[in-house]
């Protein structure tokens, strides 16, 4: 089952009654009601899939699972929103049951870990998709499992899978972290109780992953949140710049970057000026103070001018990369951020303001 961003529903594909019935139907949850679709092509009638929805190719993709008589498949398929469609990879993974699957934020693949084959050995592998082949990562992985929950945190771009049945069927509460090229042991104090077949998804209003579920000494109805972020790394534009000759100047993080202790943060500027020279302005504390006195009508800064960085004007626009250090002390510590661009003729003053930001330096 997974939910389709671009379609706004949930997509339920097969499933058993018992391994006496195996269904291939596919229904659609919309928040209100269920509805049977009905698609003209189908894969066989299985369960303990493995399925997962790539956003940036709006396709569902699905391997694997265990059809009637115990046969476990190794073939994969992708839905369109209104049919299945069976891919041809040059590369296939040994067939699985049970295996976890999600989105990878780093890769921009579907990343497949783990699951069991027909003849009950468990795997510990992790293969990407990225919607023409598989491939096989040669990084250390976790343990062999198999029914374990799998989820995609956005904000901290990692992929987390809990629990699931080792070797011997023996139950781990043991949580793992992909960062797009490795598996990591993550150690929470406070988890839930190991179990198997549980079902995870990312709470997206919330930035956390909810698990609800499973299979360990008896079943389960605990519901548990993933929180693997202390310290969520953001830039969030408040107050407002004041216009120039070439708009108002905008200052906003470049796609996809973030404030993450250990790494770069790489900020942009827009609405420059020809022959303009913009600077960044960086404050720890965030007054606002009315720059009419210094005669600009309309404008307002946001911060104490701490720190201050020249910007080289690329034609319009501009950039700067900040090293973030690795420093626990300033994990969660708020910073202030605002341009300045001279635009001669536009004011006395000869400058205008961009928008401000407060930069909140996160760690993961």
């Amino acid at each position: 089952m997974i939910y389709s961003t671009l379609r706004e529903r949930t997509i339920l594909f097969g499933g058993t009654f018992q391994e006496t019935v195996a269904y291939n139907d596919t229904w659609s949850w919309t928040g209100s009601g269920w509805t049977q679709l009905s698609p003209s092509t189908s894969p066989s009638g299985r369960w303990n899939v493995s399925m997962a929805y790539d956003p940036v190719r709006q396709r569902a993709v699905m391997f694997g699972g265990t059809e009637l008589g115990g046969g476990v498949q190794n073939d994969t398929w992708e839905w369109n929103g209104t049919n299945w469609t069976q891919m041809s990879p040059a590369t296939v993974p040994p067939a699985r049951a049970g295996a976890a699957i999600t989105f990878d934020h780093v890769t921009r693949q579907i990343v497949m870990f783990g699951g069991e084959t027909g003849s009950a050995v468990k795997l510990g592998d992790t293969w990407l998709w990225d919607g023409n082949d598989w491939t096989a990562l040669s990084a250390a992985s976790p343990v062999a499992t198999h029914s374990q929950a799998a989820v995609s945190d956005p904000v901290s771009q990692r992929s987390f899978v809990f629990s699931g049945l080792h070797s011997g069927n023996t139950l781990h509460d043991d949580t793992y972290e992909f960062d797009g090229d490795s598996w990591q042991t993550r150690a929470f104090g406070l988890r839930p109780a190991a179990r198997a077949g549980a079902h995870m998804a990312y709470d997206t209003l919330r930035d956390r992953g909810v698990i609800f579920g499973g299979l360990g000494q008896t079943y389960l109805a605990d519901t548990w949140e993933l929180t693997p972020v202390e310290h969520v790394a953001s830039f969030t534009p408040f107050g407002s710049g004041c216009a120039g000759s070439a708009g108002i100047p905008a200052l906003a993080p470049q796609l996809g970057s973030r404030p993450w202790s250990g790494e770069d943060f790489k900020l942009q500027l827009t609405g420059i000026p020809p022959g303009g020279q913009p600077f960044l302005l960086i404050g720890v504390t965030n007054p606002t103070t009315d720059l009419l006195f210094l005669g600009m009508p309309g404008c307002t800064a946001y911060l104490t001018p701490d720190i201050l960085v020249q910007l080289v004007n690329l034609g319009g626009w501009a950039e700067l990369t900040i090293p973030v250090p690795v420093d626990q002390t300033i994990h969660g510590l708020n910073l202030y951020a605002q341009c300045g661009v001279p635009d001669l003729g536009v004011n006395s003053a000869g400058l205008t303001a961009s928008n401000p930001g407060v930069i909140v330096i996160g760690a993961r």
